[in-house]
């Protein structure tokens, strides 16, 4: 499915959104469950959208990461995902037939960040689908949509970064541990969250590590 160019919108986006919306039309035998394309750059400007996600993001987090975090802790604020957009790194999952520029934010159903760390490494985070589509694949689809999308545009390696506990166990970081795997990632290095992420410390229930995954794209 094209999309025009929308008011804001740079021609390197423009190029690359192109190219990944025939990944999500079905072209060269792929299909998805979802419209998935990176938000225009006028969406920045959409406060519907930007509160959606931001509240998508923050609810999923407070559900089922409990536990895991103090009491208060927020994830993401429409701050960052309005700079997400501007940079253009933040991808949605809309329902079939819907998109940014015709459709409620109510039809988003899931999203995902991702960015060039260098020349040859991408990353990703921010994946989160909206309960009423679990189990529908959609997180794959954005997981898989962004790989392709950092392939293309060079990178060999796509990597993310998982906050664990350091002697105690939070039954979904085990489970996104395995899923990633699954997908294809693996483990290459850990690390304290006191050497990376120490504004992190307060915020985290217990003692805590960091893993560091890798996938060959």
């Amino acid at each position: 499915m094209a999309r025009d160019l929308a008011a804001g919108d740079s021609p390197d986006q423009e190029a690359r959104c192109k190219v990944e919306q025939s990944i999500v039309s079905g072209a060269e035998g792929t299909t998805t469950k979802a419209n998935i394309a990176y938000a225009p750059a006028s969406a920045v400007e959409n406060e519907a959208i930007v509160t959606h996600v931001t509240e998508l993001v923050n609810t999923i987090y407070a559900a089922e990461e409990a536990g895991f975090w103090k009491d208060g802790f927020i994830r993401t604020s429409t701050d960052e995902i309005r700079q997400c957009i501007r940079d253009g790194e933040l991808a949605l999952a809309w329902r079939p037939g819907a998109s940014p520029d015709h459709s409620s934010p109510t039809n988003i159903m899931g999203c995902i960040r991702s960015q060039l760390l260098d020349a040859r490494t991408g990353e990703f985070g921010l994946l989160v689908c909206d309960p009423a589509a679990r189990g529908s694949g959609i997180g794959r689809d954005l997981l898989q949509f962004v790989e392709e999308s950092i392939k293309r545009r060079g990178g060999q390696v796509m990597r993310l970064e998982l906050l664990v506990g350091d002697g105690w166990v939070h039954p979904l970081k085990e489970r996104l541990g395995k899923w990633y795997e699954r997908a294809g990632y693996k483990l290459i290095r850990t690390g304290s969250i006191e050497e990376a992420f120490p504004r992190l410390v307060p915020m985290i229930a217990g003692p805590s590590l960091f893993r560091i995954y890798e996938k060959t794209l």
